[in-house]
């Protein structure tokens, strides 16, 4: 049986694509010309659609045709954002990366929040629910979030502390919702992640955890404040439910 490689004829589809490579693999062998040659359109063909879904145009020929194009030339990290992260040098990539997180306007706290759960849906999930380095996580960021986010719900509807620290509810709630944006807010996207190689994966950990714990600690100490302030208005003891019946009883014992 013979098999002559033609690339317009190849089916673009990833799956059909690999059924196509299995039947050339049992027909020439893995190290045949065509098997290299349709090998070569497959990667081409995931660049592009990686290139597609995280922004960039450009770099598709490979790294050493890129460098040499781009010897001479003077690209503002802007323009160097453009191009494949696997393409570029690491100088290049941080300087696309900086370009990408300018002051501006994407900046606002909520288009902050908003992009940051956008890149918690390409930072894991396995093969189909993440892209990059993000494939290899069992679980997305997206269900990681929620799964600390229970937790911490669980624990805000209690009418006692359960760490017994007498926190109140809305400062257990304060520091729920803090957690969750700020673990939100934290995370990158894989584009972003693309550009620092091998480092992309632990720095976005790093960057999701960093702000959740920030999340935590601002939005603990907001839901304290609206608690003692709350209190105050209404003459009770702040705090969660033990801590207010304690004080109750404390006030009978010296009365008496």
């Amino acid at each position: 049986m013979s098999y002559i490689y033609k690339r317009a004829a190849l089916p673009t589809d990833a799956i059909a694509l690999e059924h196509e490579r299995g039947k050339l693999v049992k027909a020439l062998g893995a190290d045949s010309d065509t098997v290299r040659a349709l090998d070569a359109h497959r990667d081409a063909l995931v660049s592009k659609a990686q290139g597609k879904e995280q922004g960039w145009t450009k770099g598709f020929a490979g790294k050493e045709k890129l460098q040499e194009a781009l010897k001479n030339s003077k690209l503002t990290g802007k323009e160097l954002a453009q191009y494949d992260p696997k393409a570029l040098s690491t100088t290049q990539n941080l300087r696309a990366l900086g370009s990408e997180f300018k002051p501006g306007k994407s900046w606002r706290p909520d288009n902050v929040v908003k992009k940051g759960w956008k890149n918690l849906g390409e930072g894991g999930g396995g093969y189909q629910g993440g892209t990059g380095m993000g494939r290899y996580m069992p679980l997305g960021g997206k269900t990681m979030t929620g799964m600390f986010a229970l937790g911490d719900a669980k624990d805000a509807v209690n009418r006692s502390d359960p760490t017994g620290e007498g926190r109140s509810r809305t400062e257990r709630t304060g520091y729920m919702l803090g957690g969750a944006l700020g673990g939100t807010a934290g995370a990158l996207g894989a584009k972003s992640m693309g550009r620092l190689g091998m480092a992309g994966l632990p720095v976005n950990l790093a960057l999701s955890l960093g702000g959740m714990a920030a999340g935590y600690y601002a939005g603990g100490k907001l839901g304290k404040g609206v608690d003692y302030g709350a209190s105050k208005a209404q003459g009770v003891e702040a705090g969660d439910y033990t801590r207010t019946q304690r004080a109750k009883i404390k006030r009978k014992l010296s009365s008496i």
